[in-house]
């Protein structure tokens, strides 16, 4: 929830970090909102948008990341994945709304970051 604040005539909102929903430390997907967490230590530490499968697929559970690639993998840049094909990458196009295969695809030029931040064996959890 927001909270507001009055300041010289002018009101200024201010926005808090979402909280995760699972605690230690994992990777959360949120279809609905389609952003990604990386939480640490039960606290949300980074928030990317991210687009998810166009058609619904992307699977939701609780998922472990079994393979990781650094640089390409085919069209899937630093591809994280966790569920036979399907993976958090980084990708050219990521549009505010579900437009993927299935993957969870995040902006380019935050995907080294975020692949640094996800070890194998790294929980994932995917909710709508």
């Amino acid at each position: 929830m927001a909270t507001r604040r009055r300041k010289r005539d002018n009101q200024c909102w201010y926005a808090r970090t979402p909280s995760a929903r699972y605690g230690g430390d994992h990777v959360e997907v949120d279809r609905t909102r389609q952003v990604l967490f990386v939480v640490r230590g039960g606290q949300v530490a980074s928030i990317v948008a991210v687009s998810t499968g166009a058609t619904g697929n992307t699977p939701l559970g609780l998922w472990h990341v079994y393979r990781k690639v650094q640089g390409f993998d085919w069209v899937l840049y630093y591809p994280n994945y966790f569920l036979r094909g399907f993976a958090v990458h980084g990708y050219p196009d990521v549009p505010p709304y579900p437009a993927s295969h299935g993957c969870v695809r995040i902006p380019m030029w935050v995907a080294q970051t975020v692949y640094g931040e996800i070890a194998y064996g790294s929980a994932v959890y995917i909710y709508a």
